[in-house]
């Protein structure tokens, strides 16, 4: 009697509660598609579903895009589909990717009339997994589940691989006129500085945000997400590696719970990834700590307060990452898995009550309880890994237990073959790794009472209450929506310090050019728009320059001395110009910038303040008379003077505007809380046309040194040219701060 109450009892739990048996099975499911790195043409997402107790129907749909036709695909009972929904990677950046910093309508929508669940691989050599979470996955408060310890791959050679790949989050609005902020913990890509976004999505529509950099430390990890209604996150990191060569890259992504459904006890599972670890985030705090697995089977995670864990693990060098379920209130009675299309070796990791070890089966099959093996620092937890590598591919896989619930996380890696044929040497390329498991127990629903009568065992009263259409998750995290939103604007403007030092050298002029010198410093302020690549500097500065150029003359004319005779006179002079100034700037500048790089170019126009100029000439002059056929430079009779100095110092200079072509590259180096940071080169050339004064010759009282004067109103300025365009080519080295 008591076995067949027990019976009845739980024939009615499976009637009203169907959700306590499946792996994070419901009737929806939303799925967003990141902007992703080229890796391959045949990059796709596949669509992989399977059906319980009851066969089922499921809409595939884009709510928010109209031009999306709808799919309808029927489901056996105990039978999986599997869909691929782009074949190229063309398709798939113009028909699911979402770029970031844009709205988009691309959340995808599977609707089932029946419980089902339901993942997506993103296949290639970029692989990864995306378990779906159902209604697990709804939520209102999240902390971005992503590594910070390895870095995102720049791009090698020419191919430019990898110009996209950076960490994100795509955030899909399941309710109309959700307003979502998103709190980061570093620079996100389109601002300069660490800074909140708030933003408005309709029902199925996605937001994408990425990281600035992609270095470790700039990662977007523990990025609180939080909305006026229920909103799904997924996070990528992609083309993740700790190598600085081209080696091992590959995806890692997940479809996150909200951080109510989170504990403070976990086990993460190790598979043999050379730098497998996890990333551990307070969730009071926000502070994350990567932990390295260090070639353990098992780590166990044990916190005061709650937190999020997130797994780095896979197979040699290629990985998968997921986000753990606590085991405070977490597993599954049942889980299923299909084989990917691409797939070499697949194993199932279980975890499960050590008491339960002998009660699992696989296909209907008993696993062997042998193969399990207790946690070394939680004994009352053992571990299993499965290999179903034999299975074929896409082959319908149960795994299901009788008595208590387990925890099934699924390692898939693809693989090349390295050597010949005959040899079979397989190489992994990607692996894909997710849990399966469902992260939370829902919560018993109050049963009514069931009266059996003894006598007529086949007869019960009919108290058992209709099957719900819809299954409803409570998320005990409530964010009250904001009744008069106001969407922030993204800061595109910032102030700037900036300090620079130049080198000036001519290296042209005319035949008698000898060299030309000169060096420079300066301090300014910028202020500077910046809108996703495009830059404008506008500003004013102040630079101390010194210029001197120097070159010789050669001349010769007939010369009558004082005693009447004839001769000769060849004169060599040896003439200086140097400007010592205080010049102040007006520097607008256009350009860009990518990534690392910066460019920008225009124009700078400014005016000497103080300053002078001065211009000073050292004269040899020797006469040759015919009828000696010798020098007489030392006969003073003759009126010869030898070494006669010219000097002229202007105290003030023409208050003449010039303008200066600019160009400056440079990279950016980085920022902090405080400011970012770029060094760069640049390189001006003056656009002036210097005053050739011929009435106000420099010249010495005997006539001997005839000099043109030029007013020098430019500190580049050349002391003379073969045409009227000053020779100014001034190149330097330039530090900017910006706030």
């Amino acid at each position: 009697m008591q076995r067949y109450t027990q019976f009845i009892l739980s024939l009615i739990l499976l009637c009203i509660c169907p959700q306590f048996v499946w792996s994070q099975e419901g009737k929806q499911f939303w799925f967003a598609a990141p902007e992703m790195a080229w890796h391959s043409q045949d990059m796709s997402l596949e669509l992989y579903m399977f059906a319980g107790e009851q066969p089922a129907e499921v809409v595939i749909s884009m709510p928010a895009n109209s031009a999306f036709t709808p799919m309808t695909v029927q489901l056996e009972a105990h039978s999986s589909r599997h869909i691929t929904l782009n074949p190229t990677y063309q398709e798939y950046m113009q028909q699911m990717a979402s770029y970031h910093n844009k709205i988009n309508n691309r959340g995808l929508l599977l609707s089932a009339n029946q419980p089902i669940s339901a993942y997506v691989q993103m296949t290639g050599v970029n692989s990864e997994t995306y378990s779906l979470k159902g209604e697990r996955a709804l939520g209102t408060d999240f902390m971005a589940a992503i590594q910070n310890h390895f870095h995102n791959a720049n791009s090698v050679g020419k191919s430019k691989i990898y110009t996209n790949a950076y960490s994100s989050a795509q955030i899909i609005a399941t309710e109309d006129s959700t307003w979502v902020t998103i709190e980061p913990t570093q620079v996100l890509y389109g601002d300069t500085a660490i800074v909140p976004r708030t933003i408005m999505l309709n029902r199925g529509q996605v937001y994408s945000f990425r990281a600035a950099g992609k270095s470790a430390e700039a990662h977007i990890t523990a990025t609180r997400i939080r909305a006026s209604q229920p909103i799904v996150v997924m996070t990528m990191d992609d083309s993740m590696s700790p190598y600085r060569k081209y080696y091992g890259e590959d995806a890692v992504a997940e479809q996150m719970v909200p951080s109510a459904l989170l504990g403070t006890d976990y086990i993460a599972m190790g598979n043999g990834l050379k730098w497998e670890g996890v990333v551990i985030t307070d969730l009071q705090t926000g502070k994350s700590e990567f932990r390295p697995m260090n070639g353990q089977t098992t780590m166990v995670i044990h916190s005061e307060t709650p937190v999020q864990v997130f797994q780095i693990t896979g197979y040699c060098n290629e990985a998968g990452g997921a986000q753990l379920p606590t085991l405070d209130n977490a597993g599954s009675l049942v889980t299923h898995y299909a084989r990917l299309a691409n797939s070499h070796w697949t194993w199932f990791n279980v975890l499960t009550p050590t008491t339960n070890t002998a009660h699992l089966t696989m296909n209907e099959e008993p696993i062997d309880s042998t193969i399990f093996q207790p946690v070394p620092d939680a004994p009352e937890w053992s571990v299993a890994k499965i290999d179903v590598s034999s299975f074929e591919i896409g082959q319908f896989i149960e795994l299901r237990s009788s008595k208590e619930r387990f925890h099934m996380a699924v390692v898939d890696a693809t693989s090349i073959v390295q050597s010949s044929a005959a040899d079979r040497h397989y190489v992994a390329t990607s692996c894909s790794y997710g849990y399966f498991s469902d992260y939370v127990i829902p919560q018993p629903v109050e049963v009514p009472p069931v009266v059996v009568i003894d006598t007529v065992p086949s007869v019960i009263m009919d108290t058992i209450p209709e099957i719900p259409d819809t299954i409803v998750v409570v998320d005990t995290v409530v964010v009250p929506p904001d009744t008069t939103p106001v969407q922030k604007k993204e800061r595109h403007g910032h102030f700037a310090l900036y300090l620079e030092g130049a080198y000036s050298h001519i290296p042209f002029g005319n035949s008698d050019f000898r060299w030309g010198l000169g060096y420079g410093a300066g301090i300014g302020f910028l202020y500077e728009y910046q809108k996703n690549h495009f830059l404008l500097d506008v500003g004013v500065g102040f630079l101390w320059q010194d210029v001197e150029h120097r070159r010789d003359q050669d001349m010769s004319m007939p010369w009558i001395d004082s005693q009447g005779s004839e001769s000769m006179l060849y004169l060599r002079a040896h003439r200086s110009d140097r400007s010592r100034m205080g010049y102040v700037e007006v520097p607008i500048l256009v350009g860009g910038s990518w990534n690392w790089l910066y460019l920008l170019g225009g124009v700078k126009v400014g005016v000497p303040v103080f300053g002078n100029t001065r211009c000073q000439v050292r004269a040899t002059d020797i006469a040759m008379y015919d009828q000696y056929w010798v020098p007489f430079s030392e006969m003073p009779n003759h009126g010869i003077r030898t070494d006669v100095p010219v000097e002229q110092k202007g105290p003030k200079l023409d208050a003449q505007v010039d303008t200066r072509l600019s160009l400056e590259i440079g990279a950016n180096l980085g920022s902090d809380e405080r400011a970012r940071y770029r060094l760069g080169l640049y390189a001006d050339y003056g656009l002036l046309f210097p005053n050739k004064n011929h009435d106000a010759p420099w010249m010495d009282s005997h006539d001997a040194v005839h000099m043109e004067r030029w007013e020098m109103n430019h500190p580049l300025l050349s002391s003379e040219a073969n045409s009227h365009w000053a020779q100014n080519l001034f190149m330097g080295i330039k530090m900017t701060i910006i706030f």
